[in-house]
């Protein structure tokens, strides 16, 4: 059954990813200089870029190299486009109450907060990216600045398939579904606040087998990608994808950037690489970057390793005496398990 919900309610904030500046300050320190071994990567993959990038070193600022990487040959073979659509299947918009002071709140000041906005009637309507995880089909896996707490979770609605008619432009999603976050929900703070920004949260049942689902696969990481995909919903459109100019920059132990286009509301979608290997989780784009000594909005994208996620992920489930038949249960017998007795 499809729904006609082309129009967020008239109570719709934009928060453009994080309101908070003392995060996005935080972020920048995140940003790594332009890396070298990238770059090459690149010109292996597209002969035709060699004499562009060859000119590129570690001195340029990372706005010189995407005018560089803007001269590359952007043709997009037909099997990824379609691999990517199938992917982007688990993919879902998401529509939640919230507010921009809560990305700033403590974490043990989240409840305290969300009470007394809900109190004064300030809450408004937001939006994210989310997408099934795990075999089993029976959770998300979002933003921790998308959904910080249960209460938040609990107001959120999904939509999967919310697509635009090509010939019509009608928009209307396939199914709704709610979350249970009382059933399941394992969180990490936004990156300033000691965290990894990220939530899994049970879903009220399980997913449809038509919208599939996503995994880490274990063998590959963010130090091998040189491009980015990200299938998401921007500032709460229909579902979106990226294939040009989607270049990775470059990596740190916990994070990868890259220049693949977001907006508000993209935040919490899945990045995959060339192969589409799912290999993180995005967080925010136009983020400082302070390359030469002078603070500016860049269209640089940030978002952590999805192997780094799980792995925190396993870590609170063992902390929470989870075993391994609940694992399996809840996320079947892949990526997380694998994590769970590591």
């Amino acid at each position: 059954m499809e729904h006609d919900d082309s129009e967020l309610p008239e109570d719709f904030e934009d928060f453009s990813h994080l309101s908070d500046e003392s995060e996005l300050d935080f972020l920048a320190k995140e940003m790594l200089k332009p890396n070298v071994r990238v770059i090459k990567d690149i010109a292996k993959e597209d002969k035709q870029a060699e004499d562009t990038l060859a000119i590129i070193d570690d001195s340029m600022s990372s706005m010189k190299i995407f005018d560089k990487l803007a001269q590359i040959n952007q043709l997009v073979d037909h099997s990824i486009v379609a691999e990517l659509i199938k992917l982007g299947k688990s993919v879902v918009h998401m529509r939640m109450k919230g507010h921009s002071s809560l990305t700033s709140a403590h974490p043990s000041k989240l409840q305290k907060t969300w009470d007394e906005l809900k109190k004064k009637n300030k809450l408004k309507t937001y939006v994210g990216t989310g997408w099934v995880f795990g075999s089993e089909r029976k959770v998300i896996i979002t933003n921790n600045h998308v959904l910080p707490l249960k209460d938040a979770a609990a107001t959120a609605t999904l939509h999967f398939d919310y697509l635009t008619d090509f010939r019509t432009g009608k928009k209307s999603t396939r199914k709704l579904m709610r979350l249970a976050p009382e059933k399941l929900f394992f969180t990490s703070p936004v990156q300033s606040k000691g965290g990894l920004d990220f939530t899994v949260v049970a879903l009220e049942e399980v997913a449809d087998e038509e919208y599939g689902f996503l995994e880490y696969e274990g063998d590959h990481t963010a130090k091998d990608a040189t491009r980015i995909y990200v299938p998401q919903h921007p500032r709460g459109r229909t579902k979106t994808y990226v294939f040009h100019n989607n270049f990775k920059v470059n990596q740190s132990d916990d994070y990868l950037t890259y220049t693949s286009d977001t907006e508000g509301g993209s935040s919490g979608s899945p990045l995959f690489d060339e192969k589409l290997r799912l290999i993180g989780l995005h967080h925010v784009g136009n983020y400082r970057d302070n390359p030469e000594g002078s603070w500016a909005r860049m269209n640089t994208n940030l978002g952590s390793r999805i192997e780094v996620v799980l792995r925190d992920l396993a870590d609170q489930l063992i902390d929470a005496d989870w075993t391994e038949d609940q694992i399996k249960e809840w996320f079947g017998d892949g990526s997380v398990l694998k994590m769970f007795n590591d």
